[in-house]
């Protein structure tokens, strides 16, 4: 292992960890998530000035957060860029424009992964502390999980739609995100 691993890490986990937060942004606001949640409060806050800012100069779509959608895409850019001058790599304009795309999408599936198994820890740990995240990681994960409770129902009292979703959102990622992602390295 070299500097140049370690810098590679570090750029992607940072980045990756503020474009998570982004993304539940979009969500967040796609779903009329209530604002007055702790942790809608804290993603408002770790991304409402940058989105600010762009809101100055980009319309507002009626449901979607254009100017939120648009840091996205800026702050994966910077992460692809800087990954790239990391590593020495150089990638054509249409390959780049394909990387990004599938990371977004590859981070979109992860984060709807991480969602799903958090959703279902405190599911079987509720508390009064917890039962904020739980009302909205429920808003955001039951457009994923409700097509399935309607085809597999309830097994002896036990929801096996989030371990359903996780296969099928797994499966979405290999078949679609890890080709392009490992075309785009070879």
């Amino acid at each position: 292992m070299n500097l140049s691993d370690g810098l590679v890490f570090l750029v992607d986990v940072v980045f990756s960890l503020y474009i998570y937060v982004i993304i539940l942004r979009v969500l967040l606001e796609f779903m009329r998530a209530d604002y007055y949640n702790p942790l809608c409060q804290l993603v408002l806050k770790l991304t409402d000035r940058p989105v600010l800012f762009l809101q100055k100069l980009l319309p507002r779509l009626s449901v979607i957060d254009l100017p939120a959608l648009i840091l996205l895409i800026i702050v994966e850019l910077i992460k692809l860029a800087l990954l790239c001058l990391i590593t020495a790599q150089v990638f054509p304009v249409f390959t780049f424009l394909k990387v990004i795309i599938a990371d977004l999408v590859g981070q979109l599936i992860m984060l709807y992964c991480f969602m799903i198994i958090l959703f279902a820890i405190l599911s079987w740990v509720q508390n009064p502390r917890t039962a904020a995240m739980i009302f909205v990681l429920s808003t955001l994960i039951n457009p994923v999980l409700k097509p399935i409770r309607r085809i597999i129902p309830l097994i002896s009292g036990v929801d096996l739609s989030p371990l359903i979703a996780l296969i099928i959102l797994y499966f979405i990622y290999i078949v679609l995100v890890a080709p392009t992602m490992a075309r785009a390295l070879i």
